[in-house]
């Protein structure tokens, strides 16, 4: 059996420096992996201190998730979704191909550790033991601009078609890719990309199936959820060599180059994703807001506008991350 240890550190708002929340543990099998966490002793006397995710209360000592093979939610709000785990995959698949990584086999911590610092998602970040360096820190792989939208939206197309894996033009479309596009949830293609001032945006690139212009009508109901007072970020929508547009949005994640913290209602309400967070219910997530929320008032005036604008536009995509 191995066993892996990776630093986990809380860098976000108003904390000034990086600071060390505990150790995660990856132990593999033959029979599946396990993951275990324990706090830092001094995070837990700091004024920062804060429960990640119900499961791991504020006390000393080692806790385990009882689920095999999964990591703790708080964790997989930093980790891909289903578009950024099928690039990583194809990925390690061409590499164990070219002898560039001994087996193309990916665990839970592969993933995790696989996305590329600069563009994870909320303000939890993660190191080797002994190592000075957050992970991913790809330095091949910088922030592509929005003039790179064009040729990114192309190479989704390409890696969508799934017909010349083994082309080394593929390989590059495949990296070009992998890094601003493996922290995103979601199964659509997306890639993260910057403006001229370096903030974060996420692009929505049309699916390769896509009947109908999905990034338009996106641009639609964003305008809509604006006039009916949802809080939206600022979005816009671009067009390519596709017939159909690219939709882009500011992510909430940031204020400039500084991470804001955020935990998504699956791992506040203890979901996985799929077919495990069914019968997931508003009436959940407005208990937690009532029970644990800061700002309670507001934050159940806007989740009754979301619910009634889904439903109102017939938007069955609010998955719980």
């Amino acid at each position: 059996m191995s066993r892996e240890i990776v630093e986990v550190y809380a860098d976000w708002q108003p904390i000034e420096a990086p600071l060390l929340i505990g150790l995660l543990a990856y132990s593999d099998s033959s029979r599946g992996g396990v993951f275990s966490f324990a706090y830092d002793k001094a995070f837990l006397t700091s004024a920062y201190r804060l429960q990640i995710d119900p499961i791991l209360s504020l006390h000393s000592g080692e806790l385990y998730n009882d689920e095999a093979d999964k990591n703790f939610r708080a964790f997989l709000d930093s980790s891909p979704d289903r578009w950024g785990r099928i690039l990583m995959q194809r990925r390690a698949a061409i590499e164990a191909r070219k002898g560039i990584r001994a087996t193309s086999r990916l665990n839970e911590l592969d993933y995790l550790l696989g996305v590329h610092d600069s563009y994870r998602m909320g303000g939890i970040r993660f190191k080797r033991v002994g190592s000075d360096a957050f992970l991913d820190d790809n330095s091949e792989f910088a922030a592509p601009p929005m003039a790179s939208l064009r040729e990114l939206e192309h190479a989704a197309m390409q890696i969508e078609k799934d017909d010349n894996i083994d082309s080394d033009e593929y390989y590059r479309w495949l990296k070009m890719l992998i890094s601003p596009g493996s922290s995103l949830g979601g199964a659509g293609p997306k890639a993260c990309v910057t403006d001229e001032q370096g903030h974060l945006w996420i692009a929505k690139f049309p699916n390769l199936n896509d009947t109908h212009d999905v990034g338009a009508w996106e641009m639609v109901c964003y305008e809509l959820a604006l006039a009916a007072g949802v809080d939206m970020y600022p979005s816009e929508i671009k067009q390519f060599s596709s017939q159909h547009h690219t939709f882009l949005t500011k992510r909430f994640d940031r204020d400039g180059e500084k991470r804001l913290h955020f935990s998504s209602a699956m791992t506040q309400l203890q979901y996985y994703d799929g077919e495990q967070s069914q019968g997931a219910s508003y009436l959940e997530i407005a208990e937690f807001i009532s029970n644990s929320g800061a700002q309670t008032e507001a934050d159940l005036a806007q989740l009754w506008r979301r619910i009634v604008f889904n439903i109102a536009v017939s938007n069955t995509d609010d998955h719980l991350r």
